[in-house]
């Protein structure tokens, strides 16, 4: 069963300011603790977003499913929801590694959502057209 609650599924944690959010996204095989030594280093002129894709870190693993999480775009879904809860305004992202790509197709489905000319992509996954497995929590 889907938790309503997107804090609760990924895991989000916000600081810092209010405002000029910048959202930070792990590679696989990580979580957002990946990042504890940079975010706090904006904290003080930026609003931190992180969270953990689905399966990894803290999110809640029962909503992982493989019909739910086929392919890149359905997690480019989350990172959407991610944004749509936690911030107020256009964000800059910092993805790594298939993140990155993930974050890269979140924008072009939401272009609205993201601040693209400060868009960061950190050792960036290969994506082959048609890719279609899901990463198994």
């Amino acid at each position: 069963m889907l938790a309503t609650n997107p804090v609760t599924r990924f895991a989000i944690k916000t600081y810092g300011t209010h405002n000029n959010p910048i959202v930070f996204a792990h590679g696989l095989g990580c979580d957002q603790a990946m990042w504890k030594d940079v975010a706090p280093a904006f904290r003080s002129r930026h609003q931190i977003v992180l969270f953990d894709l689905m399966g990894f870190g803290a999110s809640d693993t029962s909503c992982f499913s493989y019909e739910r999480y086929q392919s890149l775009e359905d997690y480019a879904d989350d990172f959407i929801e991610v944004i749509e809860q936690s911030c107020s305004e256009p964000a800059v992202f910092v993805g790594h590694s298939v993140s990155a790509m993930i974050g890269v197709l979140a924008a072009c489905k939401r272009p609205d959502l993201f601040r693209i000319d400060q868009t960061i992509t950190l050792h960036v996954a290969e994506r082959d057209a048609g890719y279609s497995r899901p990463m198994s929590p």
